[in-house]
């Protein structure tokens, strides 16, 4: 069900109350919490077209060199697309900025729950366990999961961590957040 979110890693795994649990050097885990990637794992865009990676492209077609921080300040900073490129001093013309934030809106409009992602965390949710969810794409992208346009739901997992950069930091702080 969620090999996706496994990208090919393997492990042992047991049955227990229609989950399965990891099996680490024969011992069952309990599982007090479960962190998901947003996108790719529970929901996905349809045909995205990368505003920002465009705005990017026309930062470097006049002159501006990409910085080592770029991708940081895209997800951490609660800013719209137009307010980013005058953050990180990308000259656009207002005609593009237009169309970048129409490309960005419908792509956000047109993101989907992928089923089996609202199973299974409507599973673990069944079983008490508290759900995170992470994301490494730019702030916007954080109305794409609105729990509540999910028909069949069972409730709203923490979604702090949207927009925080995949580290060890920003899954720690998730964690802490969601197990009160």
């Amino acid at each position: 069900m969620l090999e996706r979110g496994i990208r090919g890693q393997s492990s042992t795994s047991v049955e227990c109350a229609s989950l399965r649990y990891p099996v680490v050097t024969g011992c069952l885990m309990t599982i007090q919490a479960a962190i998901f990637d947003a996108f790719g794992t529970l929901i996905k865009i349809q045909d995205g077209a990368h505003p920002y990676r465009q705005l990017m492209k026309i930062g470097k077609a006049h002159g501006r060199r990409p910085r080592t921080d770029d991708a940081s300040v895209l997800m951490k900073s609660a800013i719209t697309l137009t307010q980013a490129a005058a953050h990180l001093g990308i000259t656009a013309s207002p005609e593009q900025l237009s169309t970048l934030e129409t490309v960005l809106a419908d792509e956000i409009a047109a993101v989907e729950a992928y089923p089996d992602g609202l199973e299974a965390v409507k599973l673990l949710q069944e079983q008490g366990i508290r759900i995170g969810v992470c994301s490494n794409l730019a702030f916007p992208y954080r109305q794409a999961v609105n729990w509540s346009n999910w028909s069949g739901h069972p409730g709203k997992p923490h979604t702090g961590g949207i927009g925080g950069v995949h580290d060890q930091e920003d899954a720690t702080s998730v964690l802490r957040r969601i197990q009160g």
